[in-house]
């Protein structure tokens, strides 16, 4: 089917992979369905190039050249023993356990629903090639494929995307992050009583009114 491509008008088609949809071509629209380039601006179905213009929304683990094997270990590979009623209840990783949240960075241990009691320590593992799969250098963490020898990458880390001065600060990701309930008041996370993690503390960063 892929091989039609060069033929299709108005939709692409690619290998369907673990994640669904997000390995599809799909591109970045507004509410009424138009193609979106990265300004957010109209792109128009006739234009020859849309596709070049508009929005892919690739998967950024996949970008970086991951595997399965390098977000699910032993566990979500052969099981717990325990009967789930569908396969993301069974996942032992969580987003967290790498990234971070919005008060501290990844304390490398897994806590999805199906982590045992206090997670397993990510920072203990090892690839085939023997080197660390997670290492701390500094405040960045990179890890290290388990298919490659040679490839290695930074993981992002949520604290660092919405700390003014951070590298890695971006000022849409801090709004999405940190937007409160009230859908206008933004910029710090809501108070810790509202958030069943334990972790540190972010630096204080002051609340921005969105608009």
């Amino acid at each position: 089917m892929r091989d039609l491509n060069t033929e299709n008008q108005q939709t692409q088609f690619a290998d369907f992979n673990g994640h669904g949809w997000i390995y599809r071509a799909v591109f970045k629209h507004d509410r009424k369905g138009n193609w979106l380039d990265k300004d957010d601006q109209k792109v128009d179905f006739k234009d020859p190039k849309k596709f070049e213009k508009a929005v892919h929304l690739a998967d950024i683990h996949l970008d970086k050249g991951m595997h399965c094997i390098d977000c699910h270990f032993e566990q979500d590979s052969h099981g717990d023993g325990h009967l789930y009623g569908e396969p993301r209840a069974a996942v032992e990783i969580d987003c967290a356990d790498c990234h971070g949240t919005v008060r501290a960075r990844a304390a490398l241990k897994t806590s999805g629903t199906a982590a045992p009691v206090g997670g397993h320590d990510l920072s203990r593992l090892r690839t085939p090639f023997g080197t660390r799969r997670f290492e701390w250098l500094g405040e960045k963490l990179m890890q290290r494929s388990m298919v490659d020898e040679k490839v290695e990458w930074p993981v992002s880390q949520v604290l660092d995307s919405i700390t003014p001065g951070s590298a890695n600060y971006n000022e849409k990701a801090r709004l999405a992050k940190t937007i409160q309930r009230d859908g206008a008041t933004w910029g710090a996370p809501p108070p810790q009583t509202a958030w069943h993690i334990p972790t540190s503390a972010c630096p204080a960063t002051p609340a921005i009114p969105h608009g």
